[in-house]
């Protein structure tokens, strides 16, 4: 009983997440490439800035 309340929430999860893509289409695919870029890019300005404190302390 236990193992089909699993699959079931399953299946659950499943439609829930097939509607919301019919549902917002490539807005859920944008929005999610967005965060993607926004933390890559937020990774790399923080290591430019570590470089350059660096430099400014005088190490290598």
């Amino acid at each position: 009983m236990r193992a089909l309340g699993f699959v079931l929430l399953l299946l659950l999860w499943v439609v829930m997440v097939y509607a919301g893509y019919v549902l917002f289409g490539w807005w859920m695919v944008a929005f999610a490439m967005l965060g993607a870029l926004w933390t890559y890019f937020k990774f790399k300005a923080r290591q430019e800035a570590a470089r350059k404190a660096a430099q400014a302390d005088g190490g290598s």
